[in-house]
């Protein structure tokens, strides 16, 4: 499903890596969740495809949320190929597929500290860290279903929402994950009538929002490789070059 060096063959296509390494406790009084331990694991410095990952959930026949633990990469239920997507358009997840019927039925919310997007300037990609600011929790939307494997295992996946970048993330890439206001957070959960009309207009507000609040940082280019996970991912990397134009290679 996944390669076991570096995810993906261009990485810069899509939003491909993340983080998640501040405590539990802390993304649980953030939503005023608990959150089970089985669900949460070690930091991730470096989340890649492929991973199990804490995401929130809503349970229609109690009302209430659920925090879950899914695998990094879609897959819905009727495929036979299980061939996993790591993301999904909020232009398209309407109407594609494989996105429809969890764009109805199963949203949900993923948890991260910062996520990483690829610059590309015609030669080598610089990974750049992506963060709101002071805000230690970023919630990104996503998409999850269920199926089959093939030894006969419930296998429950994920998919990151992505929509056009705000200004300033722009100037490093086109796309970047759907970001989540407090707000937004119970509609994109629990709102059946969440209409297509109602997100395309909440993203093309988050432009202006998010630029006010958001920075970035190069990396290394060491969260290429599916293998590290270390504190090292997130520190500034000066040396490398910053951004000056946008790529022209799109998601």
């Amino acid at each position: 499903m996944f390669s076991k060096g570096n995810c993906v063959s261009n990485i810069g296509d899509m939003c491909g890596r993340y983080s998640l390494y501040a405590p539990k406790v802390a993304f649980e009084a953030y939503y005023d969740l608990e959150i089970p331990g089985e669900c949460w694991g070690e930091a991730k410095y470096n989340v890649t495809p492929g991973a199990q990952c804490p995401v929130i959930i809503y349970d229609f026949n109690n009302a209430k949320r659920l925090a879950a633990s899914m695998q990094w990469g879609f897959v819905p239920h009727w495929s036979n190929s299980g061939k996993a997507q790591i993301n999904a358009r909020v232009e398209t997840i309407h109407e594609k597929p494989s996105f429809r019927e969890s764009f109805a039925s199963k949203r949900c919310l993923v948890l991260a500290n910062s996520f990483f997007e690829w610059f590309y300037d015609g030669s080598d990609p610089a990974p750049q860290r992506v963060m709101l600011g002071q805000a230690s929790v970023v919630t990104m939307a996503g998409i999850w279903d269920q199926h089959i494997t093939k030894d006969g295992k419930i296998q429950r996946t994920f998919a990151i929402v992505t929509t056009k970048a705000c200004s300033k993330v722009s100037h490093i890439h086109p796309r970047m994950p759907l970001i989540l206001t407090k707000n937004m957070q119970s509609h994109w959960l629990a709102d059946k009538n969440l209409s297509v009309d109602a997100l395309h207009l909440y993203a093309k507000e988050l432009d202006d929002n998010l630029d006010r609040y958001i920075e970035y940082h190069p990396v290394t280019r060491k969260v290429g490789k599916n293998s590290f996970n270390e504190s090292a991912a997130l520190a500034p990397c000066y040396h490398e070059k910053k951004p000056q134009k946008i790529q022209t290679s799109l998601f």
